[in-house]
């Protein structure tokens, strides 16, 4: 069913009665606003035709707007609805650390690692090591954190027993531990650390 042009006067069938009540059907429809889907062509309805905010959440259909549909950087944080992002949204890997607030990524921040008792790195990265002399080893962190950190150590297992491991010095880019035998002997052991900025 379409529009009549009523001024023309080369449509002569416009006296037919049963074409008028259908133009006439039709005009009542645009105006009280009820021409559905099936009545609109495909594409004849571009965004630049609609009226901000004219087009509302209970007038799209459930699963009808998909990611496709949506322009680059179209969604913004200010359009999301606190709390209706869950858990099961996001991607596995989708948040890093980039893009996480400076205090959370700082209050994350951690180096962890194993050093060996020659003074070799034994995993975890992020750090290098000195080993100074019987006992002694320097490890500086790459990433300077921006205070003193806490840093706990641990001695690696030693079969005769004994072995201990401490923190004599710590600034925001290096610590040191000494390592010894339980008598207070300084000794050679690997240890494992872990260095985390306070914030």
């Amino acid at each position: 069913m379409g529009l009549i042009d009523l001024t023309d006067p080369v449509n002569d069938t416009l006296a037919d009665a049963t074409l008028i009540a259908n133009n006439n059907a039709l005009l009542e429809a645009l105006l009280n606003g009820n021409i559905d889907a099936a009545n609109i062509a495909p594409g004849s309805i571009t965004s630049t035709q609609l009226a901000a905010n004219a087009v509302g959440a209970g007038s799209i259909a459930d699963g009808s707007m998909t990611t496709a549909k949506l322009a680059d950087g179209a969604v913004t944080s200010a359009k999301i609805l606190d709390g209706t992002i869950a858990t099961a949204d996001i991607a596995d890997g989708a948040v890093t650390l980039a893009k996480l607030v400076s205090t959370v990524q700082l209050s994350l921040r951690a180096v962890v690692g194993q050093v060996n008792s020659g003074g070799t790195i034994g995993g975890g990265t992020g750090f290098s090591v000195v080993h100074g002399g019987t006992g002694t080893y320097q490890v500086t962190i790459t990433s300077a954190f921006s205070a003193g950190p806490v840093v706990v150590v641990t001695p690696l297992w030693d079969a005769g027993g004994g072995a201990m491991a401490t923190v004599l010095a710590i600034d925001t880019s290096h610590f040191n531990v000494l390592t010894y035998f339980h008598n207070g002997t300084a000794t050679d052991y690997g240890f494992y650390f872990i260095a985390r900025e306070l914030i």
